[in-house]
């Protein structure tokens, strides 16, 4: 589907020459150039959150144009399209402006020797339209030539980030839009004030605008305590014998066979994050010594046949980009083999599952310095705190909305997207861990500032509870759905089904769960979207019960531990294993 836009900045000269220049995550400046001219221009400095699009002109006449229609222009420069939207126009030096079709408005008072600057901003379509106006005439004239993020993390458990605008004019405050997630952290300092004008966005509620003198804004979130362990568990006699019983069960299964014939990093991925759960149990719960070597030795072999050359699509490191990344699109020749993730999709996905396992591995000091260091590269290739010769900064993380995506290099017509909240949550839970192992405070800082972070956006946009007042009301009821820039969707990439839909923003479950799902949410979707559909009689039933023990509800964590102990092997994903499904819902009895 193209893009449709409803006001656009343009010239009467064909400027068919883009240059893209100053580029980051946050900021970008947009050059059109005419091949024919040297001096004819228009600059856009396209930042972030800005409340205005401005355009810088160089000797060229100014045209404003519409792909829909325009309606009307008033006196007061607000344009009315016929698709409902209204926006109000500046220009310095000022410009009169005609309707001479319904696609174009073109200036009466300049030429094509015409230097300056216009700035467009779009009037919320529910409030009073002279209100906003005002708002906008107050602080047009500014904009930002250039936005970066800065992380500082506190002695007081708190991690702060900060938007700073590079302003144009400094006498004049900055117009930013916030999202929903960020109004509860940010810091009202001297200098930061709330206007009274909100925008509604496509898939994030509605925005609201703040002003800064400075041109900075602060956000603060608390560092979330993570552990490997679940909770605390009491466990009979009886109880740890039968939990034996299943770890030695796990470790006769012919886990190396397995992973080498898989070709999925993701998959395969699973079945080492399985093992690293057994190897948990066998060390910390059971304290069982030869249990503990036994699985250890199992967890270190599969970790380094899947970080290594032999399996069917081995890890390669990509010059053109920089990063990590599969090479099954190589041996394949098709760009969406193992999830696209040869274009960087879904690369967050699947480092979580070796990073964790890697974690476990130095729990125990039991990691080698090679494997060590090739889950280094695929933590810094998804995350990296600053951008160096080999990786980018914060790939797949979007600071501004408070999440990841799971969009790589291909096109979407929706913008990137996202569909697994927990497996996403999973990495920075991983690498956080990973990272307080070997020294390397600033990433499990980092890690943890993103988890607080995507813990407050995922409970506005993306699991959404009965007291969510962000979403739409008709959408709320979903409770759950892949997230795209322009839209939101009750579906997956793979199936229709309700357990998929919802299941796969459980996977993987482990001690962060009730972090990013909270244990309300948890009882609410049970009884809204599950209930009826339980079992399902797949692999999505011990997902689903183990899930639920971690609601509000007492009942449901004792039901999910009986269900799982006598349940059949179909019932449980690969990636779950009942011994790591059982201590889980065991961890939740109170």
């Amino acid at each position: 589907m193209p893009f449709i836009g409803s006001i656009a900045l343009s010239s009467d000269k064909n400027l068919d020459e883009v240059i893209l220049s100053d580029k980051s995550s946050f900021f970008v400046n947009i050059i059109l150039k005419s091949n024919s001219s040297e001096s004819s221009s228009i600059r856009i400095p396209v930042s972030r959150g800005s409340a205005f699009i401005t355009g810088v002109y160089n000797q060229t006449k100014p045209v404003i144009r519409s792909q829909i229609a325009f309606e009307d222009i008033t006196k007061d420069l607000i344009v009315h399209c016929n698709d409902g939207s209204k926006w109000v126009l500046y220009a310095w030096p000022p410009i009169q402006w005609v309707k001479t079709d319904m696609h174009t408005l073109n200036p009466v008072n300049v030429d094509n020797t015409w230097s300056g600057v216009i700035q467009i901003a779009k009037l919320p379509s529910d409030s009073n339209l002279d209100q906003s106006k005002m708002l906008y005439d107050r602080f047009c004239g500014s904009w930002s030539e250039g936005l970066t993020l800065d992380t500082d993390f506190r002695n007081d458990g708190l991690g702060c980030y900060t938007f700073r605008h590079k302003q144009y004019n400094a006498a004049k405050p900055t117009l930013f839009h916030l999202l929903p997630h960020q109004l509860n952290s940010v810091i009202a300092d001297d200098g930061i004030k709330h206007e009274k004008l909100s925008l509604y966005t496509p898939s994030n509620g509605s925005t609201t605008v703040l002003s800064s003198i400075t041109g900075e804004y602060l956000f603060a979130y608390p560092l979330p305590q993570l552990s490997l362990l679940p909770g605390a568990t009491n466990l009979d006699s009886n109880e740890k014998e039968w939990l034996r019983a299943q770890i030695n069960q796990e470790l006769s299964k012919d886990w190396l066979t397995d992973i080498a014939k898989e070709a999925s990093i993701y998959f395969s991925g699973k079945l080492v994050g399985r093992i690293a759960n057994t190897l948990l149990i066998a060390n910390y719960t059971l304290e069982d010594f030869q249990l503990t070597k036994i699985a250890t030795k199992l967890l270190t072999e599969c970790l380094d046949l899947i970080l290594g050359d032999q399996r069917p699509h081995p890890l390669i490191y990509d010059t053109t980009i920089g990063g990590v990344i599969s090479s099954a699109a190589h041996v394949t020749n098709d760009p969406i083999a193992d999830f696209g993730s040869s274009f960087y999709n879904d690369i967050h996905f699947h480092a979580a599952y070796p990073v964790y396992a890697g974690a476990v591995l130095l729990s125990l000091d039991a990691l080698s310095h090679d494997l060590k260091e090739k889950i280094l590269d695929m933590i810094n290739s998804v995350n990296s705190t600053e951008t160096t010769q080999r990786f980018c900064a914060y790939r797949a993380f979007d600071w501004y909305v408070g999440h990841s995506w799971a969009r790589g290099y291909l096109p979407s017509a929706d913008g990137k997207d996202e569909e697994s909240t927990t497996e996403a949550a999973h990495f920075y839970y991983s690498a956080a861990l990973f990272s307080d192992y070997v020294g390397a405070s600033k990433q499990s800082y980092t890690s943890r500032l993103q988890l607080s972070l995507m813990q407050e956006s995922t409970k506005c946009y993306r699991l959404l509870d009965d007291s969510n007042e962000v979403m739409p009301f008709h959408w709320r009821g979903n409770r759950v759905g892949m997230c795209f820039e322009n839209k939101r969707d009750h579906g997956t990439w793979f199936s229709p089904n309700i357990e998929c839909i919802h299941g796969i923003h459980m996977l993987p479950l482990s001690p962060l769960t009730s972090f990013i799902r909270s244990p309300e949410f948890i009882s609410q979707e049970f009884e809204s979207h599950l209930r009826s559909i339980f079992p399902t009689n797949t692999g999505w039933d011990a997902i689903i019960l183990t899930n639920w023990a971690f609601s509000d509800n007492q009942r449901a964590v004792k039901y999910a531990k009986e269900w799982i102990e006598t349940a059949p092997d179909s019932s449980f994903d690969p990636g779950l294993s009942r011994s790591w499904a059982w201590l889980l819902a065991v961890s939740n009895i109170k």
